[in-house]
């Protein structure tokens, strides 16, 4: 991690080669220092995917035990265990989610909901990058490389409104909401508008291009990590 100015991530910028927002345009926003760092991105629904094809693959002993589509929908941590024991397991990973709240009686877990709209990496259209404030410096335009934007705080963005750009795989994930508590499962009117602005403001031309997709999801959040013994199983 790099607590670095906005002039030194520009300077930086001449050898990573980085498809961000123009010097004079954050500033402008009032922006003036910021967090620069690599890290990797892992794209979760192929992450999954190739982890399922890895315990059912040839040669895995389990490999005809699996089954993530069971139907069965436990609604205790009993009836969980006695499954298990059935089952011949002597492991159980809580991946319920927000289904902790039911199968564990955990009352301080609530959902924190985020919309994101998706783009098609390969087919949508770039706003024109702005021209380096020393035209020396400025790589030609095909050379640049897309980079992950995360904005927190205002004109931008906020904690519960977040301006961000992800790149994953052959998709651009543009973003966000985190707003606790909030059960709406569609994207409001007001939300997809903030949305499209924010992929403007971070380098997509969204008169010229569609979003290929929108998502409404809702992470499980505790005030505190739960960890305890469970003194009846």
């Amino acid at each position: 991690f790099q607590n670095v100015t906005m002039e030194q991530v520009a300077w930086q910028n001449t050898i990573y080669k980085l498809k961000l927002p123009s010097l004079s345009k954050v500033q402008a926003a009032g922006y003036n220092h910021g967090w620069f760092f690599e890290t990797p991105i892992v794209d979760s629904p192929k992450m999954m995917e190739e982890l399922l094809r890895e315990i059912k693959g040839e040669g895995s002993p389990n490999n005809n035990d699996v089954n993530v589509e069971t139907g069965v929908y436990y609604q205790s941590i009993s009836e969980l265990i006695e499954e298990a024991k059935d089952l011949g397991c002597n492991r159980v990973v809580n991946c319920t989610g927000l289904g902790s709240v039911q199968v564990c009686q955990d009352k301080e877990l609530v959902g924190a909901r985020g919309c994101l709209l998706m783009y098609d990496r390969e087919s949508c259209v770039r706003l024109p990058h702005p021209p380096a404030e020393n035209p020396l410096l400025a790589p030609p335009p095909e050379e640049l490389h897309d980079a992950c934007i995360m904005v927190e705080s205002a004109p931008w963005g906020s904690n519960e409104y977040p301006c961000y750009m992800i790149v994953r795989g052959d998709t651009i994930v543009v973003g966000g909401t985190y707003l606790e508590g909030d059960g709406e499962p569609s994207m409001r009117p007001q939300e997809r508008e903030r949305l499209l602005e924010n992929a403007r403001i971070l380098g997509i031309d969204t008169d010229a291009c569609q979003a290929k997709g929108e998502w409404v999801g809702f992470r499980p959040y505790r005030p505190t990590t739960r960890c305890e013994i469970d003194e009846e199983h």
